[in-house]
């Protein structure tokens, strides 16, 4: 076992001793199980945005926003002043709503650990620029990254994750890039509504698409539908002004209502 010099309240203290400005940087090692709620305490009621450094912390599978080792409320605010974080790399579950609306958080670095993101995790986060997907992930809750609006860059979906799940990346106007396993079978409602940059491919085996799950991607150029899609919702590419070329299957009798509305530079079909 790793035994800290220090105490939880001792570190945050010199972090905030040696800070020249209104961000500290903390680095918490070893196992903290019985100061886990202290860890939540200082968090919060730090009057300084805070760079946390977890990466070398042993002994936590979730993370919350609810502290109950010997109570029981519910902290919604308990990481508003995180600026950047590393997670334990014992983590398993980042619960529902974890760090949604923290306006400072620009980066996260999410440990492959991980198997559970649940609904809204990251929502809201409008300065959140980069975040990974964990390999060994095998569940995606709804809205987890919705109108995240500073991310950007490229995003993979693993493999084992076979359906996207709605609202996912709603908003996210700065996303550059979303690339999806050739497994995914599902794109729930409004999965990708307002990426307005993204480039987001379509698999191959792709067999249901949700309402407005592409609305306003205006970087989609090219769009095959795929031959095995068994149901399609409304408006699913409505008000893609950057495709050019459609290329739809036979086996599609029916359009949807507006699938295709307001494109105004469509070329082919």
């Amino acid at each position: 076992s790793f035994y800290r010099s220090k105490s939880i309240i001792e570190i945050f203290n010199d972090a905030e001793k040696e800070a020249t400005g209104d961000t500290i940087d903390v680095v918490i090692e070893g196992i903290i199980d019985d100061e886990y709620g202290q860890l939540v305490e200082e968090i919060r009621f730090s009057n300084k945005k805070i760079n946390l450094d977890l990466s070398n912390v042993y002994g936590i599978t979730e993370i919350d926003d609810v502290y109950n080792p010997n109570y029981a409320w519910i902290r919604d605010d308990v990481f508003k002043n995180i600026v950047s974080i590393k997670l334990p790399p014992s983590l398993k579950t980042i619960k529902k709503n974890t760090f949604s609306g923290c306006k400072y958080l620009k980066s996260i670095e999410i440990p492959d650990s991980i198997t559970t993101i649940e609904d809204y995790a990251f929502s809201d986060c409008d300065n959140l620029e980069t975040v990974n997907i964990p390999k060994n992930l095998q569940n995606l809750g709804s809205a987890v990254f919705s109108w995240c609006e500073s991310l950007k860059g490229e995003i993979q979906i693993p493999e084992q994750i076979t359906t996207i799940p709605s609202y996912l990346f709603r908003g996210c106007k700065n996303l550059e890039k979303v690339l999806l396993s050739e497994n995914t079978t599902v794109i729930e409602a409004l999965a990708f509504s307002g990426c307005e940059k993204a480039y987001i491919n379509i698999p191959e085996n792709l067999e249901s698409i949700g309402d407005k799950a592409f609305y306003n991607c205006n970087s989609l150029t090219y769009v095959k539908i795929p031959e095995n899609l068994k149901f399609c919702g409304s408006g699913v590419f409505s008000n893609c002004d950057g495709i050019t070329t459609l290329k739809i299957p036979a086996s599609m009798t029916v359009l949807p209502d507006e699938m295709f509305a307001y494109l105004g530079n469509l070329e082919s079909i």
